[in-house]
Formats: structure tokens, C-alpha cells, sequence
């Protein structure tokens, strides 16, 4: 667990962070999306945090375009950043789509999740801190000091036989690394049967984590595909002939 003298660093300035998607190919790591990532306090409103994600993605088969999209979120996160209202859309290269949408009612929090003509609806309590965006269920764990070994963490999966899951993490702990050319303070996460959302979505399962509580790096299961924290846009998008 995290200890007092590694408390997560407060957020009192909007952070935006851009990320590289990167695929293995042999030896080479190919550039097939990027990523953009906003964390901003608010004052004055009933939520503590605006958070919004942009994802555009290509999987890819070496030159080959096997599938591709993006997904953006829009949500309004609690002190302990947890989402309290929360809209997400998937568009995809072939047209399709799949939409996610979380309110908050009286006594609880429902999530409905619609692709094509099915529709998912969940309900959840209002004290289940479950997510179904990786990135928040780990900004939540980490800045409540829940992300550890023994404290489970709660996900969102529609497809999952029981869409509300608990899932486990082997937290490292900190260590100083180079991020960006500069000495950060970071822990590797791990979590195992973690899954992604919507199917067509990469499944990250390993993280590497600032003091923060972001993401600075995230790699797939198999290691076949990895998100990388960069500079800026110019570096995030850069190259990326996959995306045009």
C-alpha cells in the first residue's frame, strides 16, 4: 500500500497528457494511435474533477489494417476521483459504434452500455467505486491509497458473465525513474484478467504509474501492443501515416 511519505502529489493545475500507441513488429515498435488525457480541477460545480479521453487507434498486422477507431470520454469525477456522470462513444472504421453512459440517481449509479440493437444496463451502488475506464479505477485506487495487493479493485465489464468484477493487482513499490528526461517517482502496477470495455479496444494490463496517479506508460498482456506518455500532440501524432 502506499505509504504517507509517498501520498499521492495533489492536482491544482489541469493535466494534459499525450500518449504514442505503439505495436510490435518483430524487432520494431510501429506507431498505430496516440492518445490524449485531461485531468482538470473545477471549482464551484457539485464534482471536484472534469476528465476527458481521446483514443485513436489502428490494430495492425504489420503494414496490414485489420481495425481501427476512437474512443472518447467525457466525464465529472468526485475528491477521489470517481466518476459520477460519465459519456463515452466508439466509433469504428467500419462504421460501427458503441455508446456508454453512466448517471447518478438518487441511490445509485446505472450504466448503460448500447452496441448495434443490444443494450446493457447496470446498477451499481453508489459506494461501489466500479469503473469501466481503466485509467479512472486506477486514479481512484491510487489517490484513496487502495492500490495495493490485498485491496481489490472494482471494474465494469459488460461482457463478463457478471458485468460488476473484482480484479486483483501486484503493485511494485516506488522507484525512481527517467519519464520525459526527468527523475519521477513511479510504481508498476499489474492487474490480472483485466479486460478492455469493448472488445475491439486493446486490453492494457500492465501500468506504470506517476505521483499522480497517471498513467506515464501501459502495455497489453501479450506485450504486443504498449501507450506511451510523450511531450505533446507533435510527438503523439507524429509519423502516424496508419491514422490518415
Amino acid at each position: 500500500c502506499l505509504q504517507a511519505a509517498d501520498d499521492p502529489a495533489p492536482v491544482t493545475a489541469p493535466i494534459t497528457s499525450w500518449y504514442r500507441l505503439e505495436h510490435r513488429q518483430g524487432d520494431r515498435w510501429d506507431h498505430v494511435g496516440y492518445a490524449c488525457e485531461k485531468l482538470i480541477p473545477v471549482g464551484g460545480k457539485p464534482w471536484k474533477f472534469d476528465y476527458v479521453y481521446d483514443f485513436a487507434f489502428i490494430m495492425a498486422r504489420g503494414e496490414e489494417r485489420l481495425a481501427g477507431g476512437r474512443f472518447m470520454v467525457t466525464a465529472q469525477l468526485d475528491e477521489h476521483c470517481e466518476a459520477q456522470t460519465l459519456d463515452g462513444f466508439l466509433s469504428l472504421r467500419d462504421g460501427g459504434g458503441r455508446s456508454i453512459k453512466m448517471t447518478t440517481l438518487d441511490d445509485a449509479r446505472v450504466l448503460e452500455l448500447v452496441t448495434g440493437d443490444q443494450k446493457f444496463r447496470i446498477k451499481k451502488s453508489l459506494d461501489d467505486p466500479a469503473t469501466p475506464v481503466p485509467s479512472l479505477m486506477l486514479y481512484s485506487a491510487f489517490r484513496t491509497k487502495n492500490l495495493d495487493d490485498k485491496t481489490p479493485l472494482r471494474f465494469i465489464d459488460a461482457w463478463a458473465k457478471d458485468a460488476l468484477v473484482t480484479l486483483t493487482a501486484a503493485v511494485s513499490k516506488p522507484e525512481k525513474r527517467q519519464v520525459l528526461d526527468r527523475p519521477v517517482t513511479v510504481v508498476d502496477v499489474e492487474i490480472k484478467n483485466m479486460s478492455a470495455i469493448f472488445p475491439e479496444l486493446p486490453a492494457f494490463t500492465k501500468f506504470t504509474l506517476d505521483r499522480f496517479g497517471r498513467i506515464v506508460q501501459a502495455e497489453t498482456g501479450g506485450g504486443e501492443q504498449r501507450l506511451v506518455l510523450v511531450a505533446g500532440e507533435d510527438e503523439a501524432i507524429r509519423g502516424d501515416k496508419m491514422l490518415k
